[in-house]
């Protein structure tokens, strides 16, 4: 093989790489959450890139449900709402009990879903974040869900 030749083809790598990413980014957003399925949030797929608070069993996956200051649970939820725009996040389906948002990455345009589950009657706000393609999310799925139950800790009785 040539000089010439083996410079080309490790030119081309990083283009075929960018390529493949961009592709994926356009996957991504023809997708759609999971939603609630058997009155709760979905399991997490068996892949690094999410995290769920309501199946304690799945430890890789598993994040503690908010558990929120009894007579706060809408407030709550009103400023879960805010704190979701506030982070960049765009609210898709909203109601008194779940909603549904999309993060959209800065570069390639990944969309990751993040669902939340308002538990009244256990006075819990309970949360998924998952990326919609690949397998490594680089932990953006958990800081993000960390970063949120640390902004909603004036309505968290375990702060």
């Amino acid at each position: 093989m040539s000089l010439k030749t083996l410079v080309i083809i490790i030119s081309a790598i990083p283009l075929v790489i960018a390529g493949y990413l961009f592709i994926q980014g356009m996957i991504s957003k023809s997708g759609k959450p999971v939603g609630i399925v058997d009155g709760r949030l979905a399991p997490c797929p068996d892949k690094p890139n999410c995290v769920c608070s309501e199946f304690l069993k799945n430890e890789r996956h598993y994040f503690e449900p908010l558990n929120i200051i009894a007579g706060k649970e809408d407030d709550a939820w009103q400023q879960l709402q805010a704190i979701i725009g506030d982070q960049g996040g765009k609210i898709i389906t909203a109601n008194e009990r779940y909603l549904a948002a999309e993060f959209t990455s800065r570069v390639f345009g990944f969309v990751d879903d993040f669902e939340a589950r308002l538990d009244a009657m256990n006075r819990q706000i309970q949360l998924r974040s998952a990326s919609r393609v690949g397998t490594s999310d680089f932990g953006v799925n958990r800081k993000r869900i960390n970063t949120i139950s640390e902004l909603l800790k004036d309505y968290r009785k375990d702060k």
